[in-house]
């Protein structure tokens, strides 16, 4: 009997302990592209023989998965952050203070992730996980932020669907009606991202299934992209701030409401790359940047309206 595609759903949950899969009280995750797979070496055993070829199988090594997917940007509509959003993103070494998201370099703060993924009478999934994201957005639209996982592999097994899964209904905000700076000048543009760079190292334990205790976030390199119209110098000199390496502070504040607006801060942008395009017969910059500290883990900041 086939198994349909369409009919898939995942929860998710924080870990209490680092690399033990949670089960109870998941929080159901709307997803978009959602792809789940084991990752493993397949350890040769290629040895003496009297003819060509594999005389014994090989056998796999330590065994982890991988998740990737798409999601959106977007609160609870009340006085938060999406809840399945936010145990998502603590796993990508961001930590949440009163709604706030910043990055944090402290083994002990960043977060993993249980999440559990249902595919029409099968169950798989993913324990320990860490992971990176990258936001993208284009004029009109909302912001998808796209995560990649990776975790300790849950092998599937028969299950039947959850009875009920009721992911958030909230709508999210879209770039329009929105508000964007860099350096306290105003920039009109079509598409802009965020990418965390997180490099994502594994927590080796023999004792553990697969040989995985967890996955962990060892580093980050926060970045930007943007094609922004140019302009004259005297109204933003982008050249001029590129080759002095002089930093700007970014802030992007889309939505409106508890719950639904959401504020993307950084003290620190530095141009870093600023090709010239073009956009239907207007001149743009190909833009590239890097996102840096100013006081303490603050590269990048998500905040969402409580009130």
């Amino acid at each position: 009997m086939p198994l349909f595609r369409k009919k898939t759903a995942a929860v998710v949950k924080a870990e209490a302990d680092k690399g033990t899969a949670e089960s109870a009280a998941m929080l159901d995750a709307y997803l978009y592209n959602l792809t789940i797979y084991p990752d493993a070496e397949t350890v040769e055993r290629d040895g003496t023989s009297k003819y060509f070829g594999s005389a014994q199988p090989d056998y796999i090594g330590a065994v982890k998965g991988k998740c990737n997917f798409d999601i959106d940007l977007r609160g609870n509509g009340t006085d938060a952050l999406d809840p399945a959003l936010s145990a998502i993103l603590t796993c990508c070494s961001m930590k949440n203070a009163a709604e706030t998201y910043t990055p944090t370099s402290i083994h002990a703060t960043q977060e993993t992730l249980t999440i559990l993924v249902y595919e029409d009478g099968e169950k798989k999934g993913l324990r320990g996980a860490a992971g990176k994201w990258s936001f993208k957005g284009e004029f009109g639209k909302s912001i998808m932020i796209h995560i990649e996982l990776e975790g300790g592999w849950i092998a599937p097994i028969t299950a039947a669907m959850p009875e009920t899964f009721t992911p958030s209904t909230e709508v999210p905000p879209k770039l329009a009606g929105a508000t964007f700076t860099v350096g306290g000048a105003p920039m009109y543009l079509a598409n802009i991202g965020f990418d965390s760079g997180n490099i994502i190292a594994i927590h080796p334990d023999i004792t553990a299934v697969g040989g995985v205790g967890y996955m962990m976030v060892s580093g980050h390199k926060y970045t930007m992209s943007m094609d922004p119209e140019a302009v004259p110098v005297a109204t933003y000199d982008i050249n001029g701030l590129w080759l002095a390496g002089t930093p700007g502070a970014v802030s992007l504040v889309i939505g409106a409401g508890a719950g639904k607006q959401i504020t993307i801060t950084a003290p620190a942008l530095q141009w870093i790359d600023i090709p010239e395009g073009e956009r239907e017969g207007v001149l743009i910059y190909d833009a590239n940047a890097k996102l840096i500290n100013s006081s303490g883990d603050d590269a990048i900041s998500i905040a969402v309206a409580t009130s």
